[in-house]
């Protein structure tokens, strides 16, 4: 027993309990709840800390920027939950593609962030050019169970 009549193992438990909410407030904060992708400004954190990284070792990165495309017209055509739906689809989609070690984030509306470490330039347009065939490729449905493709721009 431990002081104030605590025995040790609810203190485990208690402290465990704190730590697993902690865990999740920092993931509630650092995570877009609609596509599980980073948020701006834990991008940008850790895009920094790597970047620090970098500079040290004299490593390089590559950064895209994309946008999906005409996403205004599927909001208005097909309704916002379908548009939600695309959303989060592409954030599967992002974090499904790249490896592990890349940053991907949603940095607002229908913009994202990837950010490739030690990738140059031409491997870095390389990928992009492949998410772009891959993802028009795919076949998403409405609210009605029609079909539709969507695309997006990077760069």
């Amino acid at each position: 027993m431990l002081a104030d009549g605590i025995e040790a193992a609810e203190l485990v438990a208690r402290v465990r309990l704190r730590l697993e909410r902690r865990a999740e407030q920092r993931l509630q904060r650092e995570r877009d709840t609609l596509t599980g992708l980073l948020l701006r400004r834990a991008f940008v954190e850790r895009f920094n800390g790597r970047l620090a990284e970098l500079r040290r070792t004299r490593g390089q990165v590559s950064v895209a920027l994309l946008d999906l495309d005409h996403f205004k017209r599927i909001n208005d055509d097909l309704g916002h939950l379908t548009g939600d739906r695309v959303l989060a689809n592409f954030g599967h989609f992002l974090e499904n593609s790249l490896r592990t070690e890349d940053l991907q984030c949603r940095w607002g509306g229908e913009e994202f962030v990837i950010a490739c470490f030690e990738q140059e330039a031409d491997t870095m347009r390389a990928i992009v050019e492949r998410a772009i065939k891959d993802f028009a490729a795919q076949t998403l449905r409405d609210d009605l169970g029609q079909p539709f493709q969507v695309s997006f721009s990077g760069g």
